[in-house]
């Protein structure tokens, strides 16, 4: 028969066991609120990210309007 201390011993080690493995589930817990608020927060700001590219894009393309007008521009008044 099992010594009593024996038992004793093992049931102890479960618990630590046990004790161990419900702080590991909560720090999981934890990092996947954190990653999910992380993930969260990229999405935001690739949506802002892109529509500022949208804007510059717009910009840019307003500069190269213009300086293509200039450039015309420029021309005629140069063969007048």
């Amino acid at each position: 028969m099992i010594d009593t201390s024996v038992l004793q011993s093992w049931i102890c080690l479960l618990l630590v066991s046990i004790v161990i493995l419900v702080e590991q589930d909560v720090e999981l817990g934890q990092l996947r609120h954190a990653l999910g608020q992380l993930r969260e927060e990229k999405e935001k700001e690739t949506g802002r990210a892109n529509k500022l590219a949208e804007e510059l894009d717009g910009e840019y393309s307003l500069i190269g309007l213009s300086d293509e007008a200039t450039f015309l521009i420029d021309r005629i008044s140069q063969r007048l």
